[in-house]
Formats: structure tokens, sequence, C-alpha cells
């Protein structure tokens, strides 16, 4: 099978330290009143799901707030933020030798993500993690020629391997995403959603993949199950 996966939530739990950089940049503006991270993490999950950039909303917030944000302050945080994401995310370590598995059985393992803010950034953050190897493609939407919607992308890996849609799988966190793949595509998809997420407004969606599984272990067992169906 051709097992297609996106980065952000289901390779490596990147959300784990925004409540850290909300605190960085509470200090870093001087802001005293202690809801401050939460209003911003609530903020965070909201614009996440609308696909809105940080530089977008983040100095029409703190201006709601009173903060005088400048386009100085803007840059530094995102760099700050996507530093964070990139060096405390939170990997499985039983990840890199699940990938290995999945293709010692033959299967056919890409990356299909969404780019970052900082150009070129989303494929360092995958090399950084060491997993790059197990993954025969690697597609930044946005980024990789060609390509700027997840289903395209899934559909030129189907076109690549010549695969139906019954011999490729889709893997995401985001029901938004998933169900834009179904739709466009009709592959099977799997929704792998942290548990803590599910309150959260990006997790928060009315459509439901084919099947859903909380952690990387259960991600397996379904996917030796699809694969013998």
């Amino acid at each position: 099978m051709l097992i297609i996966f996106d980065f952000d939530g289901v390779l490596a739990d990147t959300y784990i330290v925004d409540g850290e950089f909300y605190e960085w940049m509470k200090k870093r503006l001087g802001i005293e009143y202690d809801f401050f991270t939460n209003v911003m993490l609530y903020y965070e999950y909201l614009f996440d799901a609308l696909s809105v950039p940080h530089y977008v909303w983040w100095p029409k917030v703190l201006e709601k707030m009173g903060i005088d944000a400048t386009t100085d302050f803007i840059d530094e945080a995102v760099c700050e933020l996507w530093y964070l994401r990139t060096t405390r995310a939170r990997i499985d370590p039983k990840i890199p030798g699940y990938l290995k598995l999945l293709v010692d059985k033959g299967h056919i393992l890409s990356i299909v993500a969404g780019c970052d803010e900082i150009h070129g950034l989303k494929h360092d953050r995958i090399l950084f993690t060491g997993m790059e190897k197990y993954f025969s493609d690697i597609i930044i939407v946005g980024e990789t020629k060609g390509i700027d919607t997840k289903w395209s992308a899934v559909k030129h890996l189907m076109n690549k391997y010549d695969l139906s849609s019954n011999e490729t799988v889709y893997v995401d966190d985001k029901p938004e995403a998933i169900m834009e793949v179904k739709i466009k595509t009709n592959v099977k998809t799997i929704q792998l959603v942290d548990r803590r997420y599910l309150d959260k407004v990006p997790w928060m969606h009315p459509f439901r993949a084919d099947y859903i599984v909380y952690s990387f272990d259960e991600l397996i067992h379904l996917i030796d199950k699809i694969s013998v169906e």
C-alpha cells in the first residue's frame, strides 16, 4: 500500500510547545495579567483551523489587548515559535521503528504536509527528526512544484506509483484536511489524534475519517488490518 502521512500532529506533536511559547511572549512583552497565555492559545487553535498565519492575526489580537507589537517583534516571535516547534516537539520514540516495520513489509511511505510561515522550514523540520530515510517522497504543499493542495499531492503520488484509492491510505490529525482529501480522491482515511486536543477548535469538526485512532500503536495495528482486507 501507499501510506501518506501528514507531519505536524501525526509524526511529531509540535503543538505541545505552544503554551511555553506564549509564556515567552508574555514575558517578552512585559505583560502581567495571568490570562494572556490561555487567551492566546484559544486564538492559536481558532486561527490554525482557519489557516490564518501568525503574522496576520497576532498584531490584531495584541492590538485589541492594548499591546503595540512592532513588525520586528512579530518577526522575532515567528522565529521563536518555529524554533521551539522544531527543537522541542514531542516524538514518540517508537515511531521510527514502526516506520521501518512498514517499509520492511513492502509499503510505500510518503509525507504530504503544508508549508510553514518560513519558506523551506517544514522540510528542514522533517530532516531534523531524522525520519526522512523512511519516506520515498516528501511533498510540501505550496513549495513543491505543481502542488498547491493536499489532495493534488495525494493524486500525484497515486499516479506516480500507479495505485488505486483502495491501495492508498491518508493519515492526518485534522478532520478538515481529511475531508478535502477524501472528497477529491476517495482514498482510505485515518485520523490520528491525541485525545488532549479533541476539545480544541481545529479538531472539533463534524466530518469523520474512515477510521480514528488515538496513538501510533493503534495506527500500526489498523494498517495491518486494512492491508489484508
